[in-house]
């Protein structure tokens, strides 16, 4: 089944969805950590800060809008999300290291789509939409980083080589970072 088999919407994240959400990260990100096999790894607390995170971010922007979420939904359920805002601190390193300047760049992050609705355009449809959203509040820049196989895979068919390396950032993993202007 494709994306124009499914009735999939992009909106921004609302208060009613918030349970919902924190559900969807629970699974997508215990599931990511399984497939990428970072359980084997010692990696568990790492899951546990991830989803964590995710919560105290969910939290924020239903407060403040900040950071700014999109939720990809089929029907009522949530089958994906992306999300921007501040450079987190992978980020800022990467910049350091490449002696460039974050200022005027926003962080894309957050990019998770359920395992079953993989690989059917999801998150190229959420990626758009938050390009979208992103120019529309001025921006030109935009960085993404990743530990995951997967999404070396996804975001390298998307932006091509990543910009810069962090080795050994997500210990013992390393760490993907794109530098990206929006065209």
């Amino acid at each position: 089944m494709s994306i124009k088999d499914m009735s999939i919407k992009v909106e921004p994240l609302k208060k009613k969805d918030k349970k919902q959400t924190l559900e969807f990260f629970y699974k997508t990100i215990t599931d990511s950590f399984k497939t990428e096999g970072l359980f084997e790894l010692g990696m568990t607390d790492t899951c546990k800060h991830e989803i964590n995170n995710q919560e105290k971010r969910i939290s924020s922007s239903i407060r403040s809008g900040t950071p700014y979420y999109l939720l990809a939904k089929d029907k009522n359920l949530v089958v994906g999300t992306i999300a921007f805002g501040r450079p987190g601190k992978a980020i800022e390193k990467a910049f350091l290291q490449l002696n460039k300047s974050s200022n005027g760049v926003v962080e894309i992050f957050s990019s998770f789509v359920l395992p079953e609705y993989q690989r059917k355009g999801i998150g190229s449809l959420l990626f758009k939409a938050v390009k979208e959203e992103i120019v529309k509040r001025g921006y030109r820049l935009f960085a993404v980083n990743t530990g995951y196989k997967k999404g070396l895979k996804f975001w390298g068919e998307k932006l091509g080589k990543p910009s810069i390396t962090l080795k050994k950032y997500y210990y013992p993993i390393d760490c993907y970072v794109w530098i990206k202007e929006i065209r």
